[in-house]
Order: structure tokens, then C-alpha cells, then sequence
């Protein structure tokens, strides 16, 4: 593109495309880490060994493969960040993951609205360019695009003569797409219920006997604490939740846009 007049916008458009698309990957990785450690701390079968053993066997080997196993089971409620030197246990996600994940969802917000913005108004500013400029703007933009497709069916090409089969898109991979975009709202949600049960039902592989929190002795401070953090977290959930519906909603216009660009450079060609 070293004569095109329209090389920075482009370059512009492709690295807003990339932002986004990094910000979502960071985004979702973080999302799983909680989940992977909140089911880990919750709903492994590991966890069976200190609720179930209440001493070490004889058997010197088993005795050691099982206290093997609770400490790798107690290790694998700690998510850990090397480059930053942050330790989080899963006691401390509903705050802490929440505030994170807020953050997160408003980089993505401002990221997809940054790419919707840059794209669609480069489009809009080309119009009325030839169809040659057209199409090099066209394809220089969409080359770059993962999730976002443009074409309504998800058949493969598989011939330079045969056109395109006009076939259905796959329609559960679009929503599971679609429902990524609420993974990280979803799991601030998913911490604060397992927190919930691990008061009223699940078992305390911390405390003697293993009964519920609620069968012991909780002081009053303690529900006033528990309540304000999960009720902070289920509101960062919320907002973040709000935070990413708005960059469900840019990046489906940004693709709205890029269907009608393409129409209007076919519409073109199939003239000629």
C-alpha cells in the first residue's frame, strides 16, 4: 500500500481490529482461570479426599499419594499471575476477580467502539470511491477479522469456478460466539453462587467435622462482611455484564457496515 491514499486509515482499521481482538482473548482467559479454580476449589473430585479421610492410612504409599493429592487440590485454589507477582486465592475472586474483570470489560467496551468507529467511518468517507479502492479497502479490512464474519453461509470454497453455496450459517456456533461475549460476567456470577454454597451446603474441607459454615457459630460482623462483598461483586458482574452487551452491539454494527460495503463492491462487479 505504499501509493495508497488510504493506507493509514486502513492500517488504522486493521490494528483496532487486532485491539479488540486481544483485549477479548485477555478477557476470556482470565474469565476461565477463575472458573477452571472456582471448580477446582468447589467441584473437583479431589476434593472428596480431605472431606472423606479423616486420617492417613497404613498404607504408606496410598497415605502418600493421597496427601499428594490435597496439596496439589489446596495449590490448585491459587491463581497465580507470574509477570504481575499476583496470588489470588479463590476466598478473595468475588471482590477481586470482579474488580479485574470490570476493568477488562471496559477496555473491550471502549476497543470494540474504538474498531466501530474507524472502520465505519473509513467506509463511509470511500463510498463513493472506485470500485477498485473499494475492494482493496474491503478485503484489506476483512482479512483481518476472526470472529466477525461477513458471508451468510459457512460453507467452505472449494473451487475457483463454483460460486459460493447460498447455504445457512451455522447458527449454534454464531451464539456460542455471541454467549463468549457474556463469559466474564457469567463467571463473577458463577464465584459468588459457589461462595453461597460453601456457606449453606457444601462441606468445609477446612473445618473439623466438615459441616456447612451455617451449622457453626458466625458472628454477625462476618454475614455483614459476606454480604457487602458479594453484593459489590454481583454489581461489577452487572456492570461488566452492561460493558460487554455494548460491545456485543458495536461489534455487531461494525459487521452490519462491512455486509453492506460488500454488497455495494459485488453489486459493482456482477454490473461489470
Amino acid at each position: 500500500m505504499e501509493d495508497f491514499k488510504y493506507k493509514e486509515r486502513v492500517e488504522g482499521a486493521q490494528e483496532s481490529i487486532k485491539r479488540s481482538r486481544w483485549v477479548f482473548l485477555a478477557l476470556t482467559i482470565v474469565s476461565l482461570s477463575f472458573l477452571i479454580t472456582a471448580w477446582n476449589a468447589y467441584g473437583s473430585w479431589t476434593r472428596e479426599i480431605p472431606l472423606t479421610i479423616h486420617s492417613w492410612t497404613d498404607d504408606t504409599v496410598v497415605a502418600h499419594l493421597q496427601q499428594h493429592l490435597t496439596e496439589e487440590w489446596v495449590k490448585s485454589q491459587m491463581i497465580d499471575v507470574p509477570v504481575l507477582g499476583i496470588h489470588i486465592g479463590i476466598s478473595d475472586a468475588a471482590p477481586l476477580g470482579g474488580f479485574g474483570i470490570l476493568i477488562l470489560s471496559i477496555w473491550f467496551y471502549f476497543s470494540t467502539r474504538r474498531e466501530n468507529r474507524t472502520i465505519a467511518e473509513l467506509l463511509i468517507d470511500t463510498l463513493h470511491e472506485p470500485d477498485e479502492t473499494r475492494s482493496r479497502i474491503f478485503h484489506s479490512i476483512a482479512s483481518y477479522l476472526v470472529f466477525l464474519t461477513i458471508a451468510k453461509t459457512d460453507d467452505p470454497i472449494t473451487s475457483l469456478r463454483a460460486t459460493v453455496r447460498r447455504g445457512s450459517a451455522f447458527a449454534t456456533l454464531r451464539a456460542v460466539v455471541k454467549m463468549l461475549f457474556f463469559l466474564a460476567p457469567f463467571t463473577i456470577f458463577v464465584i459468588v453462587l459457589c461462595d453461597t454454597a460453601s456457606i449453606f451446603w457444601l462441606g468445609a474441607p477446612y473445618r473439623a467435622h466438615h459441616q456447612p459454615l451455617i451449622k457453626g457459630d458466625i458472628p454477625t460482623t462476618f454475614w455483614i462482611e459476606w454480604g457487602s462483598i458479594e453484593v459489590i461483586a454481583l454489581i461489577l458482574a452487572a456492570f461488566a455484564a452492561l460493558l460487554c452487551l455494548r460491545a456485543l452491539q458495536f461489534t455487531a454494527a461494525t459487521g452490519n457496515v462491512l455486509n453492506e460495503y460488500s454488497r455495494l463492491i459485488r453489486g459493482a462487479a456482477a454490473q461489470e
